[in-house]
């Protein structure tokens, strides 16, 4: 078998997310705070005890997560909220059902690209087995187990159908 360079293009989600953090200078898991964030992005970020929110009022921002959830939970949240205070508008008590799961479609792309940025699993070392390999994302990006699963098969996926299209075997 011989060595084939496979040539990545980014998705619309992938690019936005790399540009965003790299004008914040953000290259490295440990650099992914989400007060820090928020706080580059002039979104007011607020732990509290109901269910974790985006909220936009007029020119402000604002997350609300809640409180009693675990770290790599919080991020996770902070990850999806994060994308309808960028780039949603309206009320969705007043939406209707099919633009409400479009949107949490595109909160939760988003999610998985935030928390765990393609560019940054292209410079990560990942071991072969995948256990191993869930382990260290849910170390180096402050994740859970199933979170870091489902972003690990993502991107073993478009890995897999790029190499593909590439005519790999």
């Amino acid at each position: 078998m011989t060595y084939r360079q496979v040539i990545y293009h980014q998705n619309q989600t992938e690019a936005y997310v790399y540009q965003l953090l790299s004008e914040m200078n953000i290259h490295h898991p440990l650099q992914l705070n989400m007060f820090d964030i928020s706080n580059r992005l002039g979104v007011y970020l607020y732990l509290y005890p109901g269910n974790s929110r985006g909220v936009i009022d007029g020119e402000e921002k604002y997350i609300f997560l809640n409180k009693d959830l675990s770290r790599p939970e919080l991020q996770q949240d902070f990850g999806h909220e994060m994308h309808h205070v960028l780039h949603h508008a309206g009320d969705q008590r007043k939406m209707h059902p099919l633009f409400i799961q479009m949107q949490e479609w595109q909160a939760n792309k988003f999610m998985y690209e935030l928390c765990v940025p393609t560019f940054m699993l292209h410079k990560t070392n990942l071991p072969l087995d995948k256990k191993d390999a869930v382990r260290l994302i849910c170390v180096l990006f402050n994740v859970t187990p199933k979170f870091a699963a489902e972003r690990l098969n993502r991107y073993y996926q478009k890995l897999s159908t790029i190499n593909l299209l590439q005519g790999g075997a």
